[in-house]
């Protein structure tokens, strides 16, 4: 039971890996700075984006929303107000 109450709180960071790391790979190349979250990958310090579904949250709110892929993610709302990773430098 716990393990099922683990899951549906968070995404295991080794839950599935494979498909963490091109998750991570494609934020990056997109243009974010990410870092491991219990949650998901937390992107630009913000932002929590799940490995396990296609759900992001603002971190501290938990409200999680589907997003369509990667690049609709980053242009709609984690670029909006949030500087980009070359500009943090």
């Amino acid at each position: 039971m716990r393990e099922a109450n683990a899951r549906w709180d968070s995404d295991y960071p080794k839950f599935n890996p494979e498909q963490r790391l091109r998750l991570e790979i494609s934020l990056i190349k997109h243009g974010c700075h990410v870092e491991q979250d219990a949650h998901g990958l937390l992107v630009n310090k913000k932002f929590i984006v799940a490995v396990s579904k296609q759900k992001w949250c603002v971190k501290g709110e938990y409200v999680w929303y589907w997003y369509k892929d990667i690049p609709t993610l980053v242009a709609q709302y984690i670029n909006q107000g949030t500087p980009n990773i070359k500009d943090m430098n």
